[in-house]
This record gives C-alpha cells, structure tokens and sequence, in this order.
C-alpha cells in the first residue's frame, strides 16, 4: 500500500472512530438516569475501543476507596471488591490524573491481581483513563483486553475525549437527582407546614371559639341574674376567661412570629408565665432548664402544644394539688425534649388520672409524636417526652 493509500485509511479510520465517538457520546448523554448512563458509557467504551470488557471505577466520597459501579463480564462479582486510595493502576491514575496504557498488564507492579481472582477473568492489557470534571475526580474508565493487537496512543486518547461525555454526563444526573431530592424535601416541609397551620388555626378556633361561647352565654345570664351578688359572681367568670382568652392569643401569636421564637424565649415563657400564675397563690415556683447543642427552633404545633400542656398542668396544680412548691424542668438535646412539672401536692386521687385534662394533655402529647406521663408520689409529676425533629402523631 503506497503512502497516499495509508494516509486515506488512517483518515477514513480516525472518521470513523469520531463518528463512533459522537454517537456514543449523545446516547450516554440522552438520559439522565444515573445508571443507564453508566451501564451506557461502559457499553460504549468496549465498542470504541474494540475491546472484550470495560468497567467503571468510582471514588466512594465518604471513604476516598474506588469500587466497580460497572463491570462487563462477570462484573456482578466485582461489585464486593474495593481497592483503597492509590492502590492498583486505577488507584494511581486517580491519584495522578494521568491516562495510562498498559501493554503487558502482569509486569506492571501496579497490576490489583484481587479483581481477575474474585470476577474469574484474565485481564491482559488495559487502557485506563480518569473521568473527571473541572471540581474533581470521579472515579476511572477502563477498555480491557484489546480483540485485535494492543492498545494505541490513539485508542487512549479516544477514551480520554469519551470519558469527558461520561463524566459531564454523570455530573448533570447527579445535579438532577440532587434536585429532585431538594424539590421533594421542600414540598414535604411545605405539606407538613400546611398541616401545622391547619392543626393550629383548628385548634385557635376550639379554644377562642368555646372561650367566647362561654362569655356570651355568661352575659346572657348576667342580664336575667335576680340579684348583684350573682351579677358579680358572673362577671367575675367573664373577667377569668378573657384573661385566657388573651393568655390564648398571646400564645398564638408567640407561636407564630418564627422571628422570636427560640428555645431560650420558649424557655422564658414558661418561666415568666409559671411565676405569674402560681406565684400570686403563696406557691413558690422553681424552674430549671438545660438546651445543649439544639440548632433547629421550636416550630409553630410544638411550641403551641407544649404551652397548652404546660398551662394545663399548673391548672391541676391550682385546682386540686394543695402544693406548696411547683418545680418546671426543660431539657432539650439534638434527639429528644423532656419536660417535666412536678409539685408537693396531695397527689392524685387515682393512679393515673382520668379527667378531661389529662386526656387533652395525653392527646396533645400524641400530636406532637411524643408520649406523657402523669405520677404521684410524694406529689403529682408531669411528664413530657418526645423526639426531635418533631414527628407528628398522625405521621409517625
């Protein structure tokens, strides 16, 4: 063959080979599942190259070790092997970020001999490049075993410009799954805040709703009261459910104002409304708080609940305990918050209790994932336990 021949065959096989390039480049790049473009790019790598077998080689982030995502033949059993950083060549031209082409793979003493003794298979010669975007390394390309003759400085460089599809391939498909995740992370916070604000303007309605109910119908009998001292008497309730019904108000409005509400004002909260409402009776009241290392803020449902459940226990107290003190204990950590109100009272009158309240505090208990407890001994003790982040009842 004369000179002019070897040069038309040389050209007509370097347009082949970059129209075989071309194609594989849009088909790995025609989807954007993660592991059809790596089943894909490895499938393609054999066929450009002409080899028996490819594989794909990734760096796991955590660990820095390279493991076979991807193997041809027999790769399944390649998928327990991994090899730590720099060892075998793929660990090296990671390492490097250097192609390599490797003619007679036993004399080189970078050779992972492991991989051919689990998959069964006898690698002879390999060309292994680095896929790589511009931030970093993700992992290897390797053509292994050449059909015809051994692996050219051509063949290495037609894998290099492959394996720059593959890896920008790989990088938008994690970029869409990464994506995919945030959007449906956000619109599950925002179901689960709509659910909040249902839950809670619900129960605004339950509690200003029946609180106001109570005041009309008080005023209704105010009106048709046959003497001062039960006109008195009546207005003296009406005057005791406004000031709940503010209390109300005032604590949905706290709830709500995410630019105020922290543990630390949760926490004072609890501390300025104990002190006004058992102080006034001769009660002392004591108050001990620990919140470690907790970076979230109570959301709207908990701190709502937590304060109802609060208000209803020192209600107890008042009504039924004859206490002389009442000691409130906050704790808050990163996985679980304990709230725990304890008096010196008579304690309860049957183990357990069943009363209306302590079945509101139980349910509100639940609402908020968690569980209460109500003992008596030596006094009556409160209970409080749930997880954090919050899982609501009905969602656990």
């Amino acid at each position: 063959m004369g000179a002019g021949a070897r040069r038309d065959a040389s050209k007509d096989r370097e347009l082949k080979q970059l129209r075989a390039l071309m194609d594989m480049a849009a088909l790995v790049n025609s989807t954007l599942n993660i592991h059809a473009i790596q089943r894909r790019s490895v499938d393609a790598a054999a066929k450009l190259l002409n080899s028996e077998t490819a594989s794909l080689i990734l760096i796991d982030q955590e660990t820095g070790e390279l493991y076979f995502e991807v193997a041809l033949k027999k790769g399944a059993r390649l998928k327990q092997v991994r090899l730590r950083k720099g060892e075998g060549i793929a660990g090296w031209v990671v390492e490097h970020g250097i192609p390599q082409i490797i003619h007679d793979i036993r004399s080189d003493r970078r050779f992972f001999a492991r991989a051919d003794q689990v998959s069964g298979f006898r690698t002879k010669n390999m060309v292994c490049v680095p896929v790589k975007t511009r931030e970093k390394i993700l992992g290897v390309l390797e053509a292994v075993n050449k059909r015809k003759g051994t692996f050219s400085p051509e063949d290495m460089e037609l894998l290099v410009a492959f394996s720059h599809h593959v890896a920008l391939a790989i990088d938008n498909a994690l970029l869409y799954e990464d994506n995919i995740r945030h959007l449906v992370m956000r619109l599950r916070e925002e179901k689960q805040h709509a659910r909040e604000r249902e839950r809670i303007l619900k129960d605004l309605h339950d509690g200003i709703g029946g609180i106001t109910t109570n005041i009309s119908l008080l005023a209704d009998l105010a009106q048709d009261a046959s003497s001062l001292e039960e006109v008195r008497k009546t207005l003296s309730t009406i005057s005791e459910l406004s000031r709940e019904g503010l209390s109300e108000i005032r604590c949905f409005m706290n709830s709500i104002d995410e630019s105020r509400v922290d543990w630390h004002t949760l926490m004072a909260d609890i501390r300025h409304y104990g002190s006004t409402c058992i102080e006034p009776h001769g009660i002392r009241f004591r108050v001990r708080e620990t919140i470690r290392d907790v970076r979230e803020p109570p959301v709207s449902i908990l701190y709502l609940n937590l304060f109802r459940i609060y208000k209803e226990a020192l209600a107890n107290v008042l009504k039924h305990a004859k206490a002389k003190t009442v000691t409130v204990a906050l704790d808050v950590r990163p996985e679980r918050l304990l709230l725990v109100v304890k008096d010196d009272g008579v304690g309860l009158g049957k183990p357990g209790g069943s009363g209306r309240g302590l079945r509101n505090m139980k349910a509100r208990a639940w609402e908020l994932g968690g569980t209460l407890t109500v003992s008596s001994r030596s006094g009556t003790q409160v209970r409080l336990e749930l997880s954090l982040p919050l899982r609501l009842g009905a969602e656990q």
